[in-house]
C-alpha cells in the first residue's frame, strides 16, 4: 500500500519507493504485484521491463493491475493471450481496492482446478512459482476464510508452456496491426448501437462496442489504444473480445 501512495503523490521519494520494493521482493519473492511496481519503477526511469516478464497471474491489488494494463499497451506480450489474467481482465468487478472477478466457466477452466482439493493442500502441491508466492502471502488469512475452496483453486498450475509463450511473443509485434484490423470489421459489422434485447452480447462486449462507436474519428491504430485505456483491459483481452464479436450468432 505504500508503495502505491508514493507511487501517486505529488512528489515521489523514489529512493525511498526502490527501498520499498527491494524489501518487497526480498520478502515474497516473484509475487505479482511486486511484479506491478517493479514495472511502474522501470517505466519511470525510462527502462525497458525486465526481461521475461509475463503476467499470467494478475496482481492481488486495483492499483496493481493498472499498472499492468498501462504498461501492455505498450508491451502487449507481459499479459500472455491465453493466460489466466487475460481471461480475468474481461470479468472484473469495480470498486475495491482489490482485484476482484466474477467466476465463469472459462475461467475455471483455464485455471484446470481439482474440485476435491483443499485449502491445506494447495501450499503444498502448487508448482507454478509465482502462484506459490501468491498463496505463501495469503497464508496467514486460510484459517479464517469463508472460501478455502477459491484459494485452492488459485494453487493449481497454469496449463501454458514454453511454446505457448514462445507462439505469443512471436506474434506480438504484429499484434497491434492484426486488433487495428479487427476494430475496422467489428466496425462495419455493428455500424450502429446493438438493440440488447434482441443480440446476445455480453457486458464487456457491449462496453467494447460503446467505446468502439465512440472512437470513430480515430485512425484504427489509435482507435485500439483508446479503446484499451478506456475500458482498461490489456491488448489481448480486448483483441479476444474483438474476435468474438465476429463470431457467427453475434
Amino acid at each position: 500500500y505504500g508503495a502505491h501512495l508514493l507511487l501517486q503523490g505529488d512528489e515521489r521519494d523514489l529512493d525511498l519507493l526502490r527501498e520499498v520494493v527491494g524489501n518487497l521482493e526480498a520478502m515474497l519473492g516473484s509475487h505479482p504485484d511486486v511484479a506491478a511496481l517493479c514495472l511502474a519503477l522501470a517505466r519511470h526511469d525510462g527502462q525497458e521491463p525486465p526481461p521475461g516478464l509475463r503476467f499470467a497471474t494478475p496482481p492481488m491489488l486495483a492499483r496493481g493491475w493498472q499498472l499492468v494494463v498501462e504498461a501492455s499497451l505498450e508491451r502487449p506480450e507481459l499479459v500472455p493471450g491465453d493466460s489466466f489474467a487475460a481471461r480475468v481482465a474481461g470479468n472484473l468487478v469495480s470498486g475495491s481496492h482489490w482485484l476482484i472477478w466474477r467466476r465463469t466457466a472459462a475461467l475455471a477452466q483455464t485455471l484446470q482446478a481439482s474440485p476435491t482439493a483443499g485449502a491445506a493442500d494447495a501450499f503444498a502441491t502448487a508448482g507454478e512459482p509465482v502462484i506459490a508466492n501468491v498463496l505463501k502471502s495469503m497464508r496467514p488469512v486460510v484459517g479464517r476464510s469463508p472460501m478455502p475452496g477459491h484459494l485452492a483453486t488459485l494453487a493449481a498450475p497454469m496449463r501454458i508452456d514454453d511454446d505457448m509463450l514462445a507462439a505469443l511473443e512471436a506474434l506480438a509485434g504484429g499484434r497491434g496491426e492484426r486488433a487495428a484490423s479487427l476494430i475496422e470489421r467489428v466496425a462495419a459489422r455493428f455500424p450502429t448501437a446493438p438493440d440488447r434485447q434482441t443480440r446476445n452480447l455480453t457486458p464487456m462486449q457491449q462496453a467494447v462496442l460503446h467505446e468502439v462507436a465512440a472512437t470513430t474519428a480515430l485512425p484504427a491504430a489509435e482507435r485500439i489504444e483508446q479503446v484499451a485505456r478506456s475500458l482498461r483491459l490489456p491488448p489481448a483481452t480486448l483483441t479476444a473480445t474483438l474476435e468474438s464479436l465476429l463470431k457467427p450468432g453475434k
